[in-house]
């Protein structure tokens, strides 16, 4: 193990940005008047692996009382929601609505070639309402919707390469799916990578089937760690549903102290 480990511990914090814009954009005014939610994204991905036939399913919902003389959906892409950019996919009649957009409707109305998307790039969907006096309007409730492979369970596991450079370590793991859930798995060998033994654990870890987000529940991996007591893991991360790559960060402690926050990738062999 490393000195400045165990005598330079490190504390990182991550902070959620979030932005509003209520300035006069090409097609209408944000914040102002009605405000719908966009949310229950399921699938929210279009899947890379079969673009003809993939499509995103949510929900839209107003404010009680909110009466729109017309909605409509607009979806963008790569970030340029709220300009001219952003184009018209179809109208919402009534609300809640149950919203269904196949891949092919997204480029055919953005006037892009559905041969052209790549993975990680994101289209964006938003409803821009008439009132009954004629102001158009948009709210800040946006759906992101990435351009990604859908999940195959046979990418989660198996033999992986753990690398931390923060943490400096470099070497291999062993995943190992659950029996009866393919989104939960067991990582194997953390510990050792710092060649200490492994007799607690394994790591166990859930990929959200939604977000593919990840996260690891607080594990003692191996009880005696450079004479600390229950060297334990707890993080989260992203399942990268392509390669199978894991992005994650973890807090690495011990009985007596925590040595902080690490990024970890798991990388299949």
């Amino acid at each position: 193990m490393k000195k400045t480990i165990f005598f330079g511990l490190a504390l990182f914090s991550a902070c959620l940005i979030g932005s509003c814009d209520e300035s006069e954009d090409p097609v209408g005014l944000r914040d102002v008047g009605i405000v719908p939610s966009l949310y229950d994204a399921n699938p929210a991905v279009f899947d890379s692996k079969d673009l003809e036939n993939t499509f995103v399913k949510f929900k839209v919902a107003l404010s009680e009382g909110d009466k729109p003389e017309k909605a409509e959906l607009y979806v963008s892409y790569n970030g340029a929601a709220g300009s001219v950019k952003s184009k018209k996919v179809s109208d919402i009649a009534n609300f809640p609505a149950d919203v269904t957009v196949y891949a092919t409707d997204a480029v055919q109305a953005l006037g892009i070639a559905l041969e052209d998307l790549e993975n990680d790039d994101v289209f964006t969907f938003e409803v821009v309402f008439t009132s009954h006096g004629g102001k158009v309007t948009r709210s800040n409730s946006l759906l992101n919707v990435p351009v990604a492979c859908a999940f195959d369970p046979a990418q989660a596991f198996g033999s992986y390469r753990g690398v931390s450079d923060g943490w400096e370590v470099d070497g291999p793991l062993t995943i190992t799916q659950d029996e009866d859930d393919p989104y939960t798995v067991y990582v194997a060998g953390l510990v050792e990578l710092d060649g200490e033994v492994e007799d607690l654990g394994p790591l166990k870890m859930t990929i959200d089937p939604i977000t593919f987000a990840v996260k690891a529940e607080k594990t003692a991996l191996g009880s005696d760690f450079f004479g600390y007591h229950n060297v334990s893991y707890q993080g989260t991360g992203i399942f990268g549903t392509c390669d199978g790559k894991y992005t994650m960060s973890f807090t690495i402690t011990v009985d007596e102290v925590s040595f902080g926050l690490y990024s970890f990738t798991f990388t299949r062999n």
